[in-house]
């Protein structure tokens, strides 16, 4: 259970929650472009780069 549910009254712990989730939003919207790009690849170019990369074995 999450400090804010605990004590709503706890403004402290309400503001860090509120900045994770902007935080979070951000880093939402900075990688926006990516899935749409992923998707644009040839298959071959991402069979491609996933045997060359490590790190993606289970995938």
């Amino acid at each position: 259970m999450l400090q804010a549910d605990l004590d709503t009254r706890v403004t402290s712990s309400q503001a860090l929650l509120d900045r994770a989730g902007k935080l979070g939003q951000k880093i939402s919207n900075a990688s926006a472009f990516f899935m749409p790009f992923l998707l644009s690849l040839e298959e071959q170019t991402l069979k491609r780069v996933h045997k060359r990369s490590r790190g993606f074995e289970i995938f």
